[in-house]
C-alpha cells in the first residue's frame, strides 16, 4: 500500500475511533438524563414504539387514514415539547443527550455521498504540513507578524511607488481576496516578483487566514506538483520522493498555492500537465495562487502562448518589488549577511 493509501487509511480510524467515543458519551448524557428524570425515559420509549403501535391501533380501529396521522402528529409534537420543557427546566440543553459530531456536514464520517468531505481533505493536507513543518511556518508568518516597516520607503529605479507603499497596496488587494473568497469563488492570484520581496510570507498569511476559517489550503511548489503528475501518469511507485498529497487533493482544496513557479524540471509533459491542472481549476471555479520570480514575459517565454494567456486572462497580478527583505531581517536579527 502507498504511503498515501497508510495516511488515509490512518485517518478514517481516527474517524471511526471518534465516533465510537461520541457515541459512548452520548449513551453516558443519556442514562444522566433518564436517572434523574425518569419521565424523559418515558418519553423516549413512548415515541421509540409510538409510530408503529399507534398507527396499527388506529388502522385496526377502522379511523380514516389522514385523522390517525394528524392525530399522531399532535401526540409526537405534544411529546416532543413536553421532553424540551422537562430539559430546560433541569438546566440541560437541548441537543444534551444528541450525538455531537466534531463535522456535522459528514457525521465523522470523512465522506459525503462517497465524495471526501471537507474535513477529510484538510485532515490530509494538515498531515501533509505536519510532515513538511509548515504548520509552524504559519505560527509566525501570519497577518499578525506582517512588518512594514521591512520594506524600503524610498523609490526604486522608475517605480512610481516604494517598496513599503507597493506591500500597503498589495495587503489591501489580499484582504479584498480573502473577503470575498466565499462569495466570490474561483478567483487567482499571480505573485510575481524576484526573490526576498514577500510572496512567500503574503502566500503564508492567506493560507493562515483561509485554514483558520475552515477551508481546505494546498501549499505546494511547482518542482513537488510536477513530480507528483509525473509519477501518477506514469504510475512509477519505485520513484524515491514520498509526497502526502494526491491529485485528488490538488483538485479538490478550496485554495492551492503554487510556488516557485519555474523551478520545475520543464519539458513539454511538465507543461502540459501544469495546465491541464490549472485549467481543470478554473472549470470548477476553485481559486489558484501562483508564485514566481518570472515576470508574464518570462512565463510566455517558458511556457508558451497557450498557457501565458490562461494566466494572463484569468488571473489577478500582484508585483513584488525591493531590496531582499531576508537579507535585511537577519541583519536586524543581528545575523550573518
Amino acid at each position: 500500500m502507498s504511503q498515501s493509501n497508510d495516511i488515509l487509511r490512518q485517518i478514517l480510524k481516527e474517524y471511526d475511533d471518534q465516533r465510537k467515543m461520541e457515541e459512548r458519551a452520548r449513551e453516558d448524557r443519556q442514562n444522566e438524563v433518564y436517572a434523574r428524570l425518569p419521565e424523559v425515559k418515558r418519553i423516549d420509549d413512548e415515541i421509540e414504539s409510538f409510530s408503529i403501535n399507534a398507527m396499527g391501533a388506529y388502522l385496526k380501529n377502522g379511523k380514516d387514514p389522514r385523522l390517525a396521522l394528524t392525530q399522531l402528529r399532535q401526540r409526537m409534537d405534544f411529546l416532543k415539547t413536553r421532553k424540551e420543557q422537562l430539559l430546560t427546566e433541569a438546566g440541560y440543553p437541548l441537543d444534551y443527550m444528541e450525538i455531537h459530531y466534531v463535522c456535522p456536514l459528514c457525521q465523522d464520517t470523512g465522506y459525503i455521498h462517497y465524495e471526501q468531505c471537507r474535513c477529510l481533505r484538510q485532515r490530509l493536507i494538515d498531515y501533509a504540513y505536519h510532515q513538511s513543518g509548515l504548520q509552524k511556518v504559519l505560527e509566525k508568518e501570519n497577518l499578525a507578524h506582517f512588518d512594514l516597516s521591512l520594506f524600503d520607503d524610498q523609490p526604486i529605479s522608475s517605480e512610481t511607488m516604494t517598496p513599503r507603499q507597493n506591500m500597503q497596496q498589495l495587503l489591501k488587494r489580499v484582504q479584498n481576496f480573502l473577503h470575498s473568497f466565499s462569495s466570490h469563488p474561483g478567483q487567482n492570484l499571480l505573485f510575481s516578483g524576484p526573490t526576498g520581496t514577500g510572496k512567500t510570507f503574503l502566500c503564508n498569511c492567506i493560507a493562515k487566514e483561509l485554514l483558520d476559517q475552515g477551508y481546505t489550503v494546498l501549499y505546494v511548489t511547482a518542482y513537488d506538483l510536477c513530480s507528483l503528475l509525473e509519477k501518477e501518469r506514469f504510475q512509477d511507485r519505485s520513484r524515491s520522493v514520498q509526497l502526502t498529497f494526491t491529485s485528488e487533493t490538488v483538485g479538490n482544496c478550496d485554495l492551492l498555492i503554487l510556488d516557485d513557479l519555474g523551478t520545475e524540471f520543464n519539458n513539454h509533459l511538465s507543461t502540459t500537465e501544469l495546465f491541464h491542472c490549472i485549467n481543470q481549476r478554473m472549470l470548477s471555479q476553485r481559486s489558484t495562487l501562483i508564485s514566481t520570480n518570472f515576470t508574464l514575459g518570462d512565463i510566455s517565454a517558458t511556457y508558451g502562448e497557450r498557457f501565458s494567456s490562461r494566466i494572463i486572462g484569468s488571473y489577478t497580478l500582484f508585483r513584488f518589488f525591493g531590496s531582499d527583505l531576508r537579507r535585511k531581517k537577519r541583519y536586524r536579527e543581528g545575523g550573518a549577511l
